[in-house]
C-alpha cells in the first residue's frame, strides 16, 4: 500500500472512530443531561484523558509552541456545510438535493505541545 492511500485510510478510520464516539456521547452524556452538544461531550471525554485547552496547530504556533513529534490531533465536529447534489435522473421538475456535510476539526491540547526551541 502506498503512503498516500495509507494516509487516506487512516483518516477514514479516525473519522469512523469519531462517529462511533459521537454516538456514544449522544447515548450517555446528552441523554443524561451531562452536556448539551456532541462536541461538548467529546471535550469532556478528552478532558478526562488529560487533554484540556484545545487549539488548532496554527493557534499553538501563534503562541510560540510546537506540536510534539508523533502526537495525533483530537477530533471535533466543525460547523456543518450545506452541499448541493445534482440528481442523476431529474423527472417531474425535481431540483437538486441539498444535504449537510460535517467537516472535522483537528485540535491539540497543551500537553501535546512544547515551547519552540525545546524540541
Amino acid at each position: 500500500m502506498n503512503t498516500q492511500s495509507s494516509k487516506k485510510q487512516k483518516q477514514i478510520e479516525r473519522k469512523n472512530n469519531l462517529i462511533a464516539l459521537s454516538a456514544q456521547v449522544k447515548q450517555t452524556l446528552i441523554a443524561t443531561g451531562q452536556c448539551k452538544t456532541v462536541n461538548e461531550g467529546l471535550r469532556l471525554i478528552y478532558q478526562k484523558e488529560g487533554h484540556s485547552n484545545l487549539k488548532s496547530f496554527f493557534e499553538w504556533k501563534k503562541e510560540g509552541r510546537n506540536i510534539k513529534k508523533g502526537e495525533e490531533a483530537l477530533l471535533l465536529w466543525a460547523t456543518p456545510k450545506q452541499i448541493k447534489k445534482a440528481l442523476k435522473d431529474k423527472t417531474d421538475g425535481q431540483d437538486d438535493i441539498t444535504t449537510q456535510y460535517f467537516p472535522v476539526v483537528y485540535l491539540f491540547s497543551e500537553s501535546q505541545t512544547i515551547e519552540k526551541g525545546k524540541d
